[in-house]
Order: structure tokens, then sequence, then C-alpha cells
């Protein structure tokens, strides 16, 4: 890419990334991805290269079902929401994606 001076650098990361209950070694991975498509980007921009880390909502997979149940529901404070539903409701449509 360097010598052609032209390339696409694209990473899948997520807003799990800002940290996110019960998912400490997921948030912290996804964390990485980002900061190193920021630093690519600054290191390569100069070539023509760019870097860029997409950081999808909540996608209902086995993943993000599994750790809604394990969360279960929160405290009196959030009301009765369930954790998949605070999940789906961090995206701004409040709604999940399908991987399909």
């Amino acid at each position: 890419m360097v010598k052609r001076n032209w390339g696409r650098i694209i990473n899948l990361s997520s807003v799990s990334a800002l940290g996110n209950r019960g998912q400490t070694n997921y948030s912290t991975a996804k964390a990485g991805l980002q900061g190193m498509a920021r630093t690519l980007a600054i290191e390569l921009g100069r070539y023509g290269v760019t870097a860029n880390a997409i950081a999808p909502g909540f996608i209902d997979t086995e993943m993000t079902r599994a750790t809604a149940i394990r969360l279960g529901p929160r405290s009196r404070r959030s009301g009765r929401r369930s954790a998949r539903r605070r999940f789906r409701c961090a995206a701004p449509a409040c709604r999940a994606t399908s991987p399909t």
C-alpha cells in the first residue's frame, strides 16, 4: 500500500469498546482495534492509506444473547428493562441488527 501510495484498512470494532458490564476481555480487544486503526491512520495517511474502525451497535448473535442471559435484569434503578433491551437501546434506532 505504501509503495502504491494508496490503500484502505477497515477494522470491525464494537460500541462495546467504550465498556460493557461483563465483557472486559471483549471491550479491551475492540478498544485495541480502535487504537490501532487511529495509529495506522496517523502513520500511513501521508502515503494515501486510510485506516478506519467500524463500530456497529447491538447485533443479535449467540454471544450477545448469552451475555444478556448472564447479566439478567438490572437493578431497581434502571426499571424492568432486560439486558437484551438495554443492549438494543444503546443504538439510536433502539433495535438490533442481524448478522445475516
